[in-house]
């Protein structure tokens, strides 16, 4: 059985995004002001039970634009309150391998990894493996939402959605990582 590990940090609130009182500057969350590495996130809303997730090659550049979404539609600090976001990683490893490898490119347009010698997109795993984990919540996400197809003679792929910190706001009932598995010859819809 191939795994996928989608190895996700603790959740840093978003609220702070957006300034306490109009005109007064503010920087984006610790964690994420600054931080310009890559990697992969969730948002997650637990008061419409939403989760959003993706990939970035900068997380400092993607949460400014959402930030200034924030300001132009002149949302208050309240609509954000509880609204977390995650940031992390992807580590993958074949059946049988002893060692994961980490993802060290989260481009858009180079999301494939090899896994038992069959190409997947890993950022369509990751949004797949979270829908179907939390599968009565909602997912906004528009992109790589379509069925996904463990190909055909395939082994198995377990994913794995790990994070730091405990329970958040019922994230999961005080778990900190869940896992579902893709049978080979299965489709997740």
């Amino acid at each position: 059985m191939a795994d996928i590990w989608f190895k996700l940090g603790y959740p840093i609130g978003l609220d702070t995004m957006i300034p306490a009182n109009n005109g007064v500057a503010t920087n984006l969350p610790g964690g994420i002001y600054g931080n310009t590495q890559g990697g992969i996130y969730l948002i997650y809303n637990p008061g419409q039970t939403n989760r959003y997730m993706g990939i970035t090659t900068n997380f400092s550049k993607r949460f400014a634009s959402r930030q200034g979404s924030c300001f132009e539609l002149g949302l208050p600090r309240t609509a954000l309150a509880n609204v977390v976001a995650f940031l992390g990683e992807v580590r993958y490893c074949d059946t049988g391998a002893n060692a994961w490898t980490i993802v060290n490119n989260y481009a858009a347009n180079n999301t494939n990894i090899n896994l038992d010698n069959r190409n997947y997109d890993y950022e369509h795993l990751f949004i797949k493996s979270v829908q179907h984990i939390w599968a009565y919540q909602t997912v906004s996400n528009t992109v790589k939402v379509g069925a996904l197809r463990n190909k055909h003679n395939a082994n198995a792929i377990t994913a794995t959605v790990t994070w730091s910190g405990g329970q958040w706001h019922n994230f999961t009932n005080g778990t900190n990582g869940l896992d579902i598995s893709l049978a080979a010859n299965n489709t997740w819809n």
